[in-house]
């Protein structure tokens, strides 16, 4: 298969990439009000702008929710690498109100929709401290799956760090798809939009 042109042509301008869910959408990050603690610690607008964009090859976008009608949360791509097609998400970084719901949810199927069906990429990554639990938990709960450790991977905060990865591929996509559109269908929450069946891969 070639995709290595179809995903440089698609990526000359990956933040034009408007992404549009049913309870969701996402775009290029605008100065808006800071999302949640760990921005929170980048203190105001401005700074938040120096901080998008001092990271280099990284695609950030806003996350806005229908249902709250505001901005709350971040995702990126990182790591891009067209010429094997091989993309991660990260920097993933959610307001309280955002957190455990099913926006939440269904920004992280977008941004994965977006890079196997749209970019035309082959392999889906995710990468954690091995001792972020909730990260890790995170990870299998949406679908990826764990290939192991790096140990040592890098130093953080003075201390070793043992990086845990996990991916999608391509040939998985089909699959997780379909889970993915069956839970977010509107008949799977409640009133207060709350899950009736859990995702489950």
């Amino acid at each position: 298969m070639n995709f290595t042109r179809k995903c440089v042509s698609k990526l000359i301008q990956p933040r034009m990439n408007y992404q549009l869910g049913r309870r969701t959408y996402m775009q290029e990050p605008k100065p808006v009000k800071i999302l949640s603690t760990r921005i929170s610690k980048i203190g105001h607008e401005k700074t938040l702008k120096k901080y998008l964009k001092d990271k280099n090859n990284i695609f950030f976008y806003a996350i806005y929710s229908k249902r709250l009608k505001t901005y709350c949360g971040l995702a990126s791509y990182l790591r891009i690498k067209p010429e094997i097609g091989s993309i991660e998400v990260g920097y993933i970084t959610y307001a309280p109100n955002l957190q455990k719901t099913v926006e939440a949810t269904e920004a992280m199927f977008l941004m994965m929709s977006n890079a196997f069906d749209y970019l035309g990429y082959r392999r889906y990554e995710w990468k954690c401290d091995d001792l972020n639990k909730r990260s890790k938990k995170a990870a299998l709960r949406l679908g990826f799956k764990f290939e192991g450790l790096f140990r040592q991977c890098t130093i953080y905060k003075k201390r070793n760090r043992d990086t845990a990865w996990y991916s999608i591929i391509d040939k998985e996509w089909t699959k997780i798809k379909l889970v993915y559109k069956k839970y977010l269908k509107k008949e799977n929450f409640d009133q207060n939009f709350k899950e009736k069946c859990k995702l489950k891969f």
